[in-house]
């Protein structure tokens, strides 16, 4: 008799087991979560932070097109600034390209986005880059030189082998933008190597409720689980899918320029998860860098 009874016992252990390991957790801190779509593969999920406090509603705002003679000022007061001896240029009217024997530079009108950048051997011989402080202060001074001074900026310095990227990324509120700002990437001896920028003048449109950082996060495995977009609007971005391990280190807000191609219209909020991966087909223990946007607000409401 106990024989007999011990086997249902063990088929309901292990069928509660998988109920639970299904159930969403009140949190959604972590877990395993199934690949769906048919795929029986699981992927395990680890927050190592809280879900970030947010306000009810957030402002969108809209950018203002930049016309003709203002394209052709910025663009042309831009090169004068860059160039020394400008070899060529040339224009369709949105797109302005420039050139010397060494260096190019390129404004984009309609994506509010410029690069100059030095060609062909950029000489990184020196063993040790500029210090921190050498390089925000030449990156300065390069943005007021070229009167590229923008209201409100968090300066962050990436230090690579001889070269040194100092990143003005434009505050909006108490967020940073996700793209909006100047980049620049100073040699050895402080030379520019590369200066990038993506600008835009934009002036408030209308506040939005914005979605739960639960919600958000529940987008978020939603889209690694299918390995696919779910039917509806495009809200998520990640940079990898075949994901067997996730691991999440932060989750904040931040605005990001979209809404249409190749003229961008409007700036809107995100949420940004940031971490490391490991997807199903790499090496066991090669962890990648991962990052995961997904929409804040619903663009699509009037």
């Amino acid at each position: 008799m106990k024989a007999k009874l011990i086997l249902p016992i063990i088929i309901i252990a292990i069928f509660t087991s998988i109920v639970i390991l299904y159930l969403p957790s009140e949190t959604l801190q972590e877990g395993i979560f199934g690949l769906g779509g048919g795929n029986s593969l699981l992927f395990n999920v680890v927050v190592n932070t809280s879900f970030p406090e947010v306000p009810e509603n957030l402002m969108v705002y809209k950018i203002i097109p930049v016309n003709q003679e203002e394209a052709n000022m910025f663009a042309y007061d831009l090169a004068r600034k860059l160039f020394k001896n400008l070899i060529h240029n040339a224009t369709d009217g949105e797109v302005y390209c420039f050139a010397d024997e060494t260096s190019e530079l390129e404004v984009n009108v309609p994506l509010g986005w410029f690069r100059y950048m030095k060609r062909g051997d950029w000489g990184l011989l020196r063993p040790q880059p500029l210090s921190e402080e050498e390089a925000i202060a030449k990156a300065k001074s390069i943005i007021e030189e070229l009167n590229l001074t923008l209201p409100d900026t968090v300066i962050s310095v990436n230090r690579g082998g001889s070269a040194t990227a100092v990143a003005f990324r434009m505050r909006i509120g108490n967020y940073t933008a996700d793209t909006l700002g100047v980049y620049i990437s100073l040699g050895e001896r402080g030379e520019v190597l590369c200066i990038e920028g993506l600008i835009y003048r934009f002036k408030p449109d209308k506040e939005f409720k914005i979605i739960k950082p639960k919600e958000a996060y529940e987008i978020l495995l939603k889209y690694i689980r299918y390995g696919h977009p779910p039917k509806g609007p495009l809200v998520c971005f990640v940079n990898y899918k075949d994901i067997d391990n996730l691991i999440i280190n932060k989750i904040n807000i931040r605005y990001k320029v979209g809404g249409g191609y190749p003229q961008r219209t409007y700036v809107f909020p995100i949420y940004v998860f940031e971490g490391l991966c490991h997807c199903l087909y790499t090496p066991p223990g090669k962890y990648e860098s991962f990052i995961g946007i997904i929409d804040a607000v619903d663009r699509l409401a009037s």
